[in-house]
């Protein structure tokens, strides 16, 4: 398993981009990449409930004026590298439950299936 380090580019107007280098040693994380079927296709508005700390996140890939966000929610791990249970809850009301997710990667999760 490959343990990837994440990093950030900031644009501003008017200005040169910023690179923010993770420098720390590499952790356990996990990411999810929400489709929708029966609601939206990005996944907008959906909750995330991950076992491990209970964090909870939701997608927002909009930012503020001009500007977007990651669709993806991740989420650190720390030393764990499986997730019991992730808890996903979709606009349209359905409940996906998650059991077992391995850490280090991103995982594309279908509603409802």
């Amino acid at each position: 398993m490959t343990i990837e380090i994440i990093d950030v580019v900031v644009l501003d107007i008017d200005a040169p981009p910023s690179l923010l280098r993770n420098e720390l040693p590499a952790s356990n994380w996990l990411a999810l990449r929400l489709v929708g079927t029966s609601t939206n296709r990005d996944g907008v508005g959906v909750r995330v409930v991950v076992s491990v700390g209970h964090q909870v996140k939701e997608v927002h890939p909009s930012g503020s004026y001009l500007s977007s966000n990651d669709p993806r929610l991740y989420f650190g791990l720390g030393t764990y590298d499986r997730v019991a249970s992730v808890e996903i809850l979709w606009p349209s009301g359905q409940r996906q439950t998650l059991t077992d997710v391995p850490a280090g990667g991103v995982m594309t999760v279908l509603e409802g299936r």
